[in-house]
């Protein structure tokens, strides 16, 4: 299994994912976190990923699908943005975690017990027509 850094900074199907996330949460708008979360199953090396939603009245990520871990312990999860998963809205960026359990503002630690988690990246999720601003409207992350 490839580090989190290498994940993302070495993958030549980045370019790929681009329409086919796009493809799959228009197919079926009601599906959008599970079809994207497939998707990127689908091209990176990936155990799980988890889709959250940015609240920024709340500063909160609001947990809205997770794929690839059997993991029910919870249907809906909110963690507050001062997290290694909210460092990408806070940050503007992607960013990456090798080890997630030395992070003590990483909190969901039995996605580490259970699983052996050992490291994340977080991509912030900017609707389409912000990418380009100056300052893009976070949609969540993933």
């Amino acid at each position: 299994m490839a580090d989190a850094g290498q994940i993302i900074k070495g993958s030549s199907d980045r370019r790929k994912l681009y329409p086919r996330i796009a493809n799959a949460s228009l197919d079926r708008p009601e599906d959008f976190a599970k079809s994207v979360l497939e998707t990127i199953l689908d091209v990176f090396p990936l155990r799980g990923a988890s889709l959250y939603a940015y609240s920024p009245r709340h500063q909160a990520l609001i947990l809205r699908g997770q794929r690839g871990f059997k993991y029910n312990l919870y249907r809906s999860f909110t963690v507050p943005i001062a997290t290694p998963a909210g460092d990408a809205i806070s940050f503007g960026e992607t960013k990456t975690f090798t080890d997630v359990a030395a992070d003590p503002r990483y909190i969901d630690t039995a996605l580490i017990n259970t699983f052996g988690l050992k490291s994340l990246v977080a991509v912030p999720l900017i609707a389409s027509a912000d990418v380009n601003a100056e300052h893009p409207t976070p949609l969540g992350v993933i």
